[in-house]
């Protein structure tokens, strides 16, 4: 094959990528901004993001004392484990 011929293969390759590469990011994008609330209003981002912040704050209320000593003596002992292992 001639150079000439193998630049053009490549570009046209390149070419389909990048409009296959285009059309996955528009159809995200509209997938992202089709969120709907529960009574299936459509959702801004503003709205969404509002609301990922208040489940998360709402989930660290829940958390308890306990929970996090639990929590913190189950790392330190994968740590021990990962020592001995070693």
């Amino acid at each position: 094959m001639t150079r000439q011929k193998q630049r053009r293969k490549r570009d046209s390759k390149d070419k389909g990528t990048e409009k296959a590469n285009k059309d996955r990011r528009q159809k995200t994008e509209e997938q992202r901004n089709k969120k709907t609330n529960e009574q299936g209003e459509n959702i801004t981002k503003e709205e969404d993001r509002t609301r990922t912040l208040q489940k998360k704050k709402i989930k660290n209320e829940n958390i308890t004392e306990e929970d996090e000593n639990r929590k913190e003596r189950e790392h330190y002992r994968r740590r021990r484990e990962q020592k001995r292992t070693r």
